[in-house]
């Protein structure tokens, strides 16, 4: 298993499920979120075979709705 995995995430107030790309080796804080699973495998694979440069990596993102108290681990 690499640094990044994937985790779904079910969305309570729409009923569909968010895949969020988690980073394990910092208490599993969130690093992207996708409506896809093949999305965030993508990137989550990307990441593990090393880094990006910054455009590259602005490319991959969303916006996060997520606030500094959340805690994936908690999800």
């Amino acid at each position: 298993m690499g640094k990044f995995v994937v985790q779904e995430r079910d969305r309570s107030t729409s009923g569909t499920a968010e895949y969020l790309v988690l980073n394990v080796e910092d208490r599993s804080r969130p690093v992207a979120s996708f409506r896809e699973r093949a999305d965030a495998q993508a990137h989550a694979d990307k990441l593990n075979a090393g880094p990006l440069d910054w455009d590259e990596q602005e490319q991959w993102q969303e916006d996060d709705d997520w606030g500094p108290d959340d805690d994936a681990g908690s999800a």
